[in-house]
């Protein structure tokens, strides 16, 4: 004989719904259960912890009303109070180094007592360690880490010249900052710990060194043979055109003089960019009569026309008297403005001291 089996009911949407009314129904119960027997349990507000503030005010919701409260830290009866209308109260407790636990016990008109769950407060004054892997670091990228330990649950503020640059948070006490866009040499960094329970820490000091990679120092290298190709080719540029405009200016001073004036123009821009002389040095050769013998007026057109870089001559007279004399930087100085000597002014002896040895 064959058994029927029987048909289970399709699931339907209308199933479905009824489901959900009675786990609906079953958690209000149990919220219901649980308010009932839990009313006049003392319930403790949260309190930071840790913490480095003592003392911390305690607050507490759902005791008895008006009950009388003992409170108890680390299982000794530390103060006795009176809950309010509500089953409020609070209360200010000073805390030791360390965990503190506290319970509250609620006991009614009736005495009738109930006791809170613990909760434990760690007051913790003990600034925390910063411990670096470097603090001085070389590299010769733009990136560098800086890493390290810490007490757990810290929070560490990477500093760059009084500006916050980065912020992290530890759990197991290790921590790193990745740093970008280092500038080439010294990058100083500074790092701030701050605790769970707030104590500030001993800052340090992260000093990071970019160094130029080799394709940087190519680079370089090469940018400064371009720069000083280029500040050559310009000074000989300029050199040639003032030496052209100096020969024109020249040229045209001599066509329109007298035959002597011409003469004397030409005697002194021989001695002025030949034989490197002074001003006056060639004023004094124009009109000596153991030189040219010119008259004073010949020879005052001949300066006033001449084109030469006097403190150029300077210069080329004093590398001459360097080299070939072996004067000393002061005893040229003098020879060159001297009245027996070269004749120079002030100003154009400094200037060639000044780069006698570039």
């Amino acid at each position: 004989m064959e058994k029927v089996k029987k048909k289970l009911p399709p699931f339907t949407k209308k199933t479905a719904a009824g489901c959900g009314i009675l786990a609906g129904l079953f958690i209000i119960i149990i919220v219901v259960l649980a308010i009932i027997f839990g009313r006049g349990t003392p319930i403790f507000a949260k309190v930071k912890s840790p913490t480095n503030q003592s003392p911390v005010t305690l607050s507490a919701s759902n005791a008895y009303k008006n009950a009388k409260i003992e409170l108890c830290q680390d299982g000794t009866k530390t103060q006795e109070l009176k809950s309010d209308g509500n089953g409020k109260f609070s209360v200010k407790v000073d805390l030791k180094e360390g965990d503190n636990k506290f319970k509250a016990t609620a006991t009614n008109e009736k005495g009738k007592s109930k006791t809170s769950s613990e909760i434990n407060i760690i007051y913790d004054k003990t600034p925390p360690t910063l411990v670096l892997s470097q603090t001085k670091i070389e590299t010769d990228s733009d990136k560098a880490e800086i890493s390290g330990e810490t007490e757990k649950n810290s929070t560490l503020t990477l500093w760059n010249s009084d500006k916050e640059i980065g912020k992290t948070s530890t759990r197991d006490g290790k921590f790193k900052f990745d740093v970008k866009e280092l500038k080439n040499g010294e990058n100083k960094f500074i790092i701030k710990v701050t605790d769970e329970a707030g104590n500030t820490g001993e800052q340090k000091e992260v000093v990071i060194t970019r160094v130029l990679s080799a394709d940087e120092l190519k680079q370089q290298a090469d940018a400064k043979a371009k720069a000083d190709a280029d500040a050559a080719a310009k000074a000989k540029a300029e050199a040639d055109a003032a030496e052209k405009a100096r020969i024109e200016a020249e040229a045209k001073a001599r066509a329109n003089a007298p035959a002597e004036y011409k003469s004397a123009l030409s005697q002194a821009s021989s001695y002025a960019n030949t034989m490197h002389m002074s001003k006056q040095g060639v004023y004094d050769q124009l009109v000596s009569e153991y030189g040219g013998q010119f008259s004073a007026e010949a020879a005052q057109y001949a300066i006033d026309n001449v084109i030469s870089d006097w403190n150029a001559n300077a210069l080329a007279k004093a590398k001459t008297y360097q080299d070939t004399m072996h004067l000393s930087p002061a005893a040229i100085h003098d020879q060159l403005t001297s009245q027996y000597g070269e004749k120079f002014t002030q100003a154009e002896a400094d200037y060639a001291i000044q780069h006698l040895n570039d």
